[in-house]
C-alpha cells in the first residue's frame, strides 16, 4: 500500500482545506498520514477522515531555532515511515516538509531517485 503524507503548519488547514480528500485517498488504497502542529483541530481530523495523524510543533513565523527543531522532527518522522508521496500544503510546512523529504532520497549521477 503506498504511503501518502500530508504536512501543514497549522492543523486547521488539514481540518478545513482537505475535507474528504484524506479519506478519499485512504479509500483508494493509500495509507494516509496527516502531519501538523498538535491541537484540537488535529484531534478531529484523524477520526473524521479515518487516517493516522502526527503532531509536530511548527511555528508560522520565522523562528530559526524552532524551525530547525521542526525540520529535525519531520526528517526523523519521514525516515521512520518512508512515505512514497509527500504533500506539504502551507508555506512553512512546504519548506520544512520538502527539505525533510529531499533528505530521504538517494542521488545517482546527480539525479534524485526515490528510495
Amino acid at each position: 500500500m503506498p504511503r501518502l503524507v500530508y504536512i501543514t503548519t497549522h492543523p486547521m488547514a488539514l481540518r478545513r482545506l482537505f475535507i474528504g480528500q484524506l479519506a478519499f485517498f485512504q479509500r483508494h488504497g493509500y495509507e494516509v498520514i496527516g502531519v501538523a502542529s498538535p491541537g484540537p483541530d488535529l484531534d478531529i481530523v484523524g477520526p473524521r477522515e479515518g487516517v493516522q495523524t502526527v503532531g509536530i510543533p511548527m511555528q508560522r513565523e520565522i523562528r530559526p531555532l524552532q524551525d530547525i527543531v521542526s525540520l529535525w522532527r519531520l526528517t526523523r518522522l519521514l525516515r521512520r515511515i518512508r512515505p512514497d508521496i509527500v504533500n506539504a500544503g502551507t508555506t512553512k510546512a512546504g519548506l520544512l516538509g520538502m527539505l525533510a523529504g529531499w533528505w530521504q532520497v538517494k542521488l545517482s549521477s546527480g539525479c534524485p531517485l526515490a528510495s
